[in-house]
């Protein structure tokens, strides 16, 4: 058993470190995707980190898989610091599952993962680590010299690089009810939502609440006295809005957002999410059921008698 974590250790350590950069570079080769699939966890509240969060995790994956592979080990602190990061990574997958039906860990990117499938990866890799860890501190009467400095700068350097690009990608969200500089290109031509009055409709294409909301928002759509009424959409497909249309026909303009991640910044925890926007400010929002005609109103008059801007009109 000696002689084979002595022989062992070392490229298991390398495969750790391999599985490590190979789910960074698909995190960061679409990190909006990314950090919509950490807003699927439910738990940051503030979906103002979703982006940080997201370029944070990326970089400690970075560095420690870089570490790894380079045998920069710290005294076993990398180790240790690995098995931590594995534990937290799954319990917040196992919180995301129970809690909010979480359906894809995003621990590869694109790659879709389930839950059950990210959890048991992760408990072989913490297997593999604290294997590696003891074959390592077998070896450690044989340990010779090592020039650590010059390793340790590669390691940031590379994590510098995949951050930087990462961020240079990442989409800068506004804050939540800021509709300015948004332009939503229907069938009917382009509506700039930073002016004038709008109702808007958060919609995902595959959603059967966004479904069940259409003929309410139709009736909204052809009431003269209310805004104008259009839709930002999300598509999971392409073609989904095709689909979409054929099987509950709405009637108002309908035009896809052009960033998964500025969509959820936009609604709860889920859509629908019906906002009231003027000069390209949310001024009030229902989720759910599309509100009626009195409901709008009254949001309407509270804003024209002075209520605060940043005040919203909760689901009923």
């Amino acid at each position: 058993m000696k002689a084979f974590l002595n022989r062992s250790a070392r490229p298991i350590e390398i495969l750790i470190g391999l599985v490590f950069i190979i789910g960074v570079f698909l995190k960061a080769a679409d990190i909006n995707m990314f950090a919509v699939q950490i807003a699927a966890y439910g738990v940051l509240p503030d979906k103002a980190m979703l982006g940080p969060a997201a370029l944070i995790t990326v970089s400690l994956e970075c560095f420690l898989g870089v570490s790894l592979i380079l045998a920069l080990r710290a005294g076993g602190w990398t180790y240790a610091a690995l098995m931590a990061l594995l534990f937290v990574f799954t319990g917040l997958i196992l919180y995301g599952w129970l809690a909010n039906d979480l359906e894809d860990c995003g621990c590869f990117g694109a790659l879709e993962m389930s839950p059950p499938i990210s959890i048991a990866k992760n408990m072989v890799l913490l297997a593999l680590v604290l294997l590696t860890w003891v074959g390592m501190a077998k070896r450690a009467g044989r340990k010779t010299k090592q020039r650590w400095l010059p390793r340790l700068v590669i390691v940031i350097l590379l994590t510098v690089f995949v951050q930087a690009y990462a961020y240079a990608h990442l989409t800068r969200v506004p804050r939540t009810g800021k509709f300015s500089g948004i332009v939503v290109r229907t069938e009917n031509g382009p509506v700039a939502l930073g002016e004038g009055e709008h109702l808007v409709a958060m919609l995902s294409m595959d959603c059967e609440h966004c479904m069940a909301a259409v003929p309410g928002l139709n009736n909204l759509f052809f009431n003269p006295g209310l805004p104008q009424l259009v839709a930002l959409c999300l598509e999971e497909q392409p073609g989904d809005m095709v689909n979409f249309r054929a099987a509950v026909m709405p009637q108002f303009p309908m035009g896809l957002v052009e960033d998964d991640l500025l969509f959820f910044n936009l609604i709860g925890q889920s859509p629908p999410r019906i906002w009231y926007v003027k000069d390209g400010l949310g001024l009030a929002y229902w989720d759910g059921e599309a509100p009626d005609q009195a409901e709008i109103l009254a949001a309407i008059a509270g804003q024209h008698n002075g209520m605060e801007p940043a005040t919203l009109t909760p689901s009923p």
